[in-house]
């Protein structure tokens, strides 16, 4: 046999080592190790009210510091589906939960977190007196609202928020979207106490609370004490019947507020108006 055609026959034998499927190049290290971005806001549509789950008691979703702070929103609001029961017995009082567009946060999410903090025995459905039904429509007594800083400010005046607090004005427990994702000074790292405190002071108003003061330094703060502005010694308290668990208590980080200064920097709010039932037409700031 030939020399020439021994060789071509070894190669059929043995093959190419050449494989027939296209190979993928593995992507550089810094483009694999990089996280994908969320889409914006614009592209992020609300949650169809069929996809809630049904959902029991829970404590409320971790905050998210990583979300960014929208300045200013849409103007416009998105209501969250479904509807939810808190509290066993008394009087039913209806509200909803709503979101403003532009903001990056889902109103299922929200509603979700108000969902936990009012089915909690410390809150105000605890005391088997009171119902609060979350809503997606029709005639409610009051709408919990998650808003930027500039919608804040317009929707509570005349009173001055200065983009930084929350108000009761209007029938709406308007919550600053700031204050919501990252907390205040007063509750040091305790992002998700403060945030149930938030919940449950604006409710507190809805339901014709009005503020107080601290009782003694030192002692838990009641929920209608402003707590995002100072303790006035203090230590944070963000239930209005913290002793119905017996878990229940000061953050593990919280200490008493030295002074009854003002905790948090920036703009100063404008002088409160005089103690009165909390109700559409006096409105209350400063949490």
């Amino acid at each position: 046999m030939p020399l020439v055609t021994a060789a071509v026959l070894c190669l059929a034998v043995l093959g190419t080592g050449i494989s027939d499927e296209p190979t993928v190049a593995a992507p550089p290290p810094e483009l694999a190790a990089r996280p994908v971005a969320p889409p914006s806001p614009a592209q992020s549509p609300s949650p169809s009210p069929a996809a809630i789950p049904t959902r029991a008691p829970s404590p409320s979703p971790s905050p998210r510091p990583d979300v960014p702070v929208v300045a200013a929103g849409d103007g416009t609001f998105t209501t969250a589906g479904g509807s939810h029961l808190s509290g066993t017995g008394g009087r039913l009082v209806r509200y909803l939960v709503e979101v403003e567009d532009g903001l990056g946060i889902a109103a299922d999410d929200v509603a979700e977190a108000v969902d936990a903090i009012l089915d909690d025995p410390r809150s105000w459905t605890g005391e088997g007196d009171l119902r609060l039904e979350r809503v997606a429509g029709g005639s409610v007594q009051f709408r919990v609202t998650l808003a930027s800083p500039a919608t804040v400010d317009r929707l509570c005046r005349p009173l001055d928020t200065g983009g930084w607090l929350s108000c009761w004005n209007g029938g709406r427990a308007l919550l600053n979207v700031d204050r919501w994702l990252h907390g205040a000074p007063t509750y040091g790292d305790d992002v998700a106490g403060y945030r149930r405190y938030l919940v449950n002071h604006e409710v507190g108003h809805a339901l014709g609370h009005d503020h107080v003061g601290c009782p003694g330094r030192g002692q838990l703060a009641p929920v209608m004490v402003q707590q995002t502005k100072s303790l006035s010694g203090c230590l944070p308290n963000p239930w209005p019947h913290p002793d119905n668990d017996p878990t229940a208590g000061p953050s593990p980080t919280a200490k008493p507020d030295p002074s009854p200064s003002p905790a948090p920097s920036g703009p100063a709010p404008a002088s409160e108006p005089p103690p009165g039932p909390a109700s559409e037409s006096v409105p209350s700031a400063g949490q």
